[in-house]
């Protein structure tokens, strides 16, 4: 229908995350106000960061995953995020960041599947600069 949304991401996957629950409400209370919706919202001392476009780190193997990285960090082209082992540890395989980007939302149910998501990339302003200039 022509309407814009915003989706907000947060916390752990199959888990109740209430700081990233407070952080989502509180932030559209601060977007509401901003559009003249309501008239006070809460306060942030947190560095705002606008992610325009992300992207998906999917395991290519089934087995374990142990991520490296937690939520909010800033990753490089390349880095070493996590590891896909099989349960007697025959197999290992390094799972790597595809694109320099923040980790907006992150796996950490120990069993996967090939084709899960391992973890979700966000793209700022900054990261779309430093892709360019990597390709």
């Amino acid at each position: 229908k022509g309407k814009n949304i915003i989706v907000y991401e947060g916390g752990e996957s199959l888990r109740f995350d209430f700081h990233a629950i407070e952080e989502g409400v509180n932030g559209t209370l601060r977007l509401m106000k901003y559009l003249n919706m309501i008239d006070t919202a809460p306060e942030t001392n947190e560095e705002n960061r606008v992610i325009w476009s992300t992207s998906w780190v999917r395991a290519k193997h089934a087995g374990l995953f142990q991520p490296n990285v937690k939520c909010g960090q800033l990753v490089h082209k390349g880095d070493w995020v996590g590891t896909i082992t099989d349960p007697f540890g025959e197999f290992k395989e390094e799972v790597h960041a595809h694109a320099t980007a923040y980790i907006i939302g992150l796996n950490y149910s120990p069993v996967i599947n090939a084709g899960d998501a391992l973890m979700h990339l966000g793209l700022d302003n900054l990261c779309k600069l430093e892709n360019a200039e990597l390709k």
